[in-house]
């Protein structure tokens, strides 16, 4: 799969070594993404759809596979690359040194042993030896991302600051299921949960997508008949309201998704 088009457009110093939370992270790609690509201390995802997370959780230990087999690769690739200075002689002294030594065991780390019962490795071939052991790297990618089940706006207790906070085209469905007070709360609680200087990255979905939706519950319906707080308003209610002290516009990404040309807002505290 292509990289989300909205990574390219988020600034690094955001991420590197710090604390993340992805606000309806869905099936946890771009969390993944960000965990592996801009090294956070930590970044965690949360869903209120259990079925979504326990996807995220599998989407991690499929992208630790991959990511630890084409190092692997490349680490192959890089000895053949490299002369051979060893004289014959020497070469069969260390062969006669190595097979007395014990068969190296795969390090198997949590986020690649089995799931229900069933090993990754018979599924999606062996697990390489080289993934970071999650004792003397706790930091590193996979352990780096993990995921829970969470309705961010209904709980009202948080466990820890964040440095950064994503937020990514979940506006309307905390509006369809929670109406303005579900979008204050969301804000709110965001606000209280960033450290001082901390950032929240928002991605704003429209007015006009509200409507787009042919299948509305008659709580959704009864929720957008009732919005008075509408996505163009929410610049100036953060600021002004819950008390951000300033804004970046980032650049509309571009990409295939129609989703993927919404504009992003990094809020300052």
């Amino acid at each position: 799969a292509s990289e989300d088009p909205r990574l390219k457009v988020l600034d690094k110093q955001w991420f590197e070594g710090k604390r993340v939370l992805d606000v309806g992270c869905n099936s946890g790609a771009v969390t993944i993404e960000i965990a592996a690509v801009f090294s956070p201390r930590h970044i965690m995802g949360v869903d209120i759809d259990p079925a979504l997370v326990q996807k995220a959780r599998m989407n991690l230990k499929w992208s630790a596979v991959k990511r630890s087999e084409e190092s692997s690769q490349t680490g192959s690739n890089d000895q053949l690359d490299k002369p051979d200075t060893e004289s014959a002689n020497s070469k069969q002294e260390n062969s006669k040194v190595d097979d007395n030594k014990p068969p190296t065991q795969p390090f198997r780390p949590l986020s690649v042993q089995s799931h229900r019962g069933s090993d990754v490795r018979a599924n999606r071939g062996p697990v390489v030896s080289n993934l970071p052991d999650s004792d003397t790297h706790p930091f590193e990618f996979p352990f780096n991302c993990s995921f829970r089940k969470e309705d961010y706006t209904e709980d009202d207790d948080f466990d820890c600051f964040y440095d950064t906070i994503l937020c990514l085209s979940v506006t309307k469905w905390v509006h369809f299921n929670h109406g303005d007070e579900g979008i204050k709360r969301l804000f709110d609680k965001v606000y209280k949960s960033l450290a001082p200087g901390g950032c929240f990255i928002l991605e704003i979905q429209e007015w006009s997508s509200y409507k787009k939706k042919k299948s509305l519950t008659e709580l959704f319906k009864k929720n957008v008949a009732a919005i008075r707080l509408r996505p163009e308003h929410f610049q100036e209610y953060l600021l002004k309201n819950v008390g951000f002290a300033s804004v970046r516009s980032l650049r509309v990404p571009t990409g295939n998704s129609e989703g993927f040309h919404r504009p992003l807002l990094a809020f300052f505290k």
